[in-house]
């Protein structure tokens, strides 16, 4: 992969079209050098990623085969665990934190709602690049961390806490093993979003669908594609961070509008407006300033001549 063409890169083509565009807001400036930091960085870490990838993936495929035969252990010993998870994990974790977050939406008004979304979309976006970025470190970490999650589902094994390897087993390993090797045809639903295939009554009877968005955290990809995916989700998280920019700024006018209303609705304030208001209204008011002379002059009776 060091060995580059003459031809431009996803990124370098990326940061021609940044240049042509200088001046469209503060966001976009930030994001253009952003964008020059993020061709650097990989840059060198094509070439890493290239010498990784196959320790990887033969590291992946001996977890898949341990990951085969917990499954069928925990099938064996606990036929009825989609049953077991639904009345307990969904019951009392899932379901509960669900009803907290709507309760908390409902106390919330549209912008602060909006607002909250679009943040949380621009630090999903966030996280997401500097993931993939740095790759290798991300998958060796990821590698290292569903290898432990098998250790400790063998020790849970003959414990009294064994029903716990069904949580650890489908709601943490499974998700975090199959989108290491994203294949879109295979993923089923609840390998990929247990909370939604398991906790969801509306979906007891939807068929499995893969829930991966286009800007999901590294998986074993070919090495030939790194520069150009990684290149679409810096797209992903420029219109992310835009969108965040304009939500900010609808709460900040909603922010500004219910501190005026604060400022006026007030008895004091009412009062005052009431008084300016009728001091307007009142044309023939000997006291009215000298802008309004000609309305007072509006109201004088007519001088008579001899």
């Amino acid at each position: 992969m060091s060995d580059e063409t003459e031809s431009p890169s996803c990124l370098d083509e990326l940061v021609e079209k940044a240049t042509e565009k200088s001046k469209e807001g503060e966001f976009l400036k930030l994001a253009k050098t952003k964008l020059l930091q993020l061709a650097d960085a990989v840059k060198q870490e094509e070439d890493k990623y290239l010498d990784a990838y196959e320790g990887f993936s033969k590291e992946w495929e001996e977890q898949n085969k341990k990951v085969a035969r917990i499954k069928c252990h925990l099938d064996d010993c606990f036929p009825d665990w989609k049953e077991c998870l639904k009345e307990s994990v969904c019951k009392d974790v899932i379901q509960y934190l669900w009803s907290l977050k709507e309760k908390i939406k409902a106390e919330s008004g549209p912008a602060k709602i909006c607002l909250d979304q679009a943040n949380a979309d621009f630090n999903l976006a966030t996280n997401q690049l500097e993931a993939w970025k740095t790759i290798s470190a991300w998958i060796k970490a990821r590698l290292e961390y569903n290898k432990k999650l098998i250790d400790e589902i063998c020790t849970l094994d003959n414990c009294e806490d064994r029903l716990f390897a069904l949580y650890i087993f489908y709601f943490e390993l499974l998700p975090s093993h199959k989108k290491l090797k994203y294949d879109p045809k295979s993923l089923e639903l609840h390998e990929t979003n247990p909370e939604k295939a398991y906790c969801e009554d509306c979906c007891q009877d939807c068929p499995d669908e893969p829930v991966i968005s286009c800007c999901g955290f590294p998986w074993l990809i070919d090495p030939e594609q790194y520069n150009c995916k990684v290149a679409r989700l810096y797209e992903c998280w420029r219109d992310a961070g835009v969108a965040q920019v304009m939500a900010q700024c609808k709460f900040d006018q909603v922010a500004a509008n219910q501190q005026e209303y604060d400022e006026k609705s007030s008895e004091v304030a009412k009062r005052d407006s009431a008084r300016k208001a009728l001091r307007k209204k009142d044309k023939c008011n000997p006291c009215a300033e000298d802008s309004e002379t000609e309305a007072q002059d509006d109201c004088k009776e007519p001088e008579t001549t001899d």
